[in-house]
């Protein structure tokens, strides 16, 4: 069986696996892998490079991978590797021109050596500085004009504005219960809920009807086919009369005084969105220790890291930190701007987060927390490869408004003028793979113009 051109091609044997996962597969390497002087085989030369390579023989995985290009010069995994390798040892301009013609071979379809080219940009852009850890000058000019808080405008602090809280409903005949009794329980007076439910299947539409019938705030219901959490978040915004939205996933509930503080630290100070901090709790409403699930973990450490970032706005290009649609609370006036949600079926909150982005900084107020059910049905629970592929297809034309003209918000992360140290803590943040391919070879051709990158080895 002949091995494909890439290690990341379908394996041969017709398994569906990717060839370096199933008969490419390479055995941990305990002793130096002896340079091959017979039977000039490029796939078995690289696999020595490879298995050098993994043990940290840099030199000697150099070794192999020069041979095994010489008898096969457009090899892309052993030009992306072999990148990788020189970009270990210091010599980012031959590190970029490697991986790029790596790229070029596989047509630019190739995520690894996409990520890997952005680390190299990163550093070969930086210069000398390289990363910078702690609060650049973004950072320190970001807190010193106090862009979050401030003060509340005049006469802002005493009006009370409607906030539509707008519930999309699908089969959580379970929870929606105890998801709108969070919201009849609000602080905050001046409410009103919207309820639709999206092509439910379980007895959810018969709930919302009986507690229709007896709600303390005024609220609408409507039920009919399925048509996607987006679309039924912008259906339920059209029939909203308030100045404010707060969506609410039908399987997660509200604290107390969430919307109350959301509508003094946002609405009253004339900002235009913000998110709280994130409770997550299992399907009895208990919370979840991070240190028990990996999933919760992660959503601690995202948002733990929101006071470390030059702003909050920056922390959204990698990852959405609000976690949830529901934990988002947004003026009507910048929901209409931006067109409302997405198609997307797991991230249409992610793209609204980082469209909204770039027309106003968001404001994080970490005592309005949100709770977050986790739970067998979970749409965060679904195929993780398709989770991807829909990140892949909607990151790259948002990430390109990072290098484009000037934003509506002053504090949006733009490369012109933010500076080198910001596109390499992009790029080391890991969506380098994600930023359009004509981009990422522009800035490759500024990097090996410039002068203070040079070959170490």
């Amino acid at each position: 069986m002949k091995p494909p051109a890439s290690r990341n091609a379908p394996c041969p044997c017709g398994s569906g696996r990717r060839y370096k996962d199933c008969h490419g597969a390479l055995g941990p390497s305990t002793a130096p892998a002896p340079l091959l002087t017979s039977g000039p085989d490029p796939d078995a030369i690289a696999q020595a490079g490879l298995s050098a390579q993994l043990a940290r023989r840099l030199e000697e995985a150099e070794t192999h991978y020069r041979r095994a290009l010489a008898l096969r010069p457009n090899f892309p995994d052993v030009l992306h590797m072999l990148g990788v390798v020189r970009m270990e040892r210091g010599d980012l301009p031959e590190a970029i021109r490697l991986m790029l013609a790596a790229l070029e071979a596989m047509h630019w379809d190739f995520p690894e050596a996409t990520h890997n080219l952005g680390l190299a940009l990163g550093r070969a852009l930086a210069g000398d500085g390289g990363l910078e850890f702690g609060l650049g000058e973004v950072g320190r000019r970001y807190r010193s004009a106090g862009v979050q808080g401030g003060r509340a405008s005049a006469g802002a602090a005493h009006t009370r504005p409607l906030v539509s809280v707008l519930v999309p409903c699908f089969n959580h005949e379970h929870f929606i219960e105890e998801a709108l009794e969070s919201v009849f329980t609000q602080t905050y007076p001046e409410i009103e809920v919207i309820a639709i439910d999206d092509g439910s299947s379980d007895g959810t539409p018969t709930r919302l009807a009986r507690i229709a019938e007896r709600a303390p705030r005024p609220m609408r219901v409507l039920c009919r086919e399925n048509r996607g959490a987006g679309a039924t978040l912008n259906e339920a915004a059209r029939w909203a009369r308030g100045a404010w939205l707060q969506p609410l996933n039908s399987d997660d509930r509200l604290p107390p005084t969430r919307i109350e503080r959301l509508v003094e630290a946002v609405a009253a100070r004339g900002h235009l969105w913000g998110f709280g901090r994130v409770r997550s709790i299992d399907a009895n409403g208990a919370p979840i220790d991070p240190l028990a699930d990996s999933r919760v973990f992660a959503f601690a450490c995202s948002q733990s890291e929101i006071g470390f970032a030059e702003t909050v706005g920056e922390c959204f290009l990698s990852r959405n930190v609000a976690i949830s649609t529901g934990n988002l609370f947004i003026s009507r006036a910048l929901f209409d701007r931006l067109g409302g949600f997405g198609h997307e079926r797991w991230h249409h909150d992610w793209r609204f987060c980082l469209e909204a982005l770039f027309e106003a900084e968001p404001q994080y107020v970490p005592e309005a927390g949100y709770d977050y059910r986790l739970h067998d049905s979970n749409t965060i629970a679904e195929a993780r490869e398709a989770r991807l592929a829909e990140v892949a297809q909607m990151l790259p034309p948002l990430l390109e408004r990072v290098f484009q003209g000037p934003a509506s918000n002053p504090w949006a992360p733009q490369a012109d003028r933010w500076g080198p140290g910001f596109i390499a803590r992009l790029f080391a943040s890991g969506v380098g793979r994600y930023v359009p391919p004509a981009r990422l070879q522009q800035l490759a051709a500024s990097a090996l113009t410039t002068p203070s990158i040079s070959p170490r080895a």
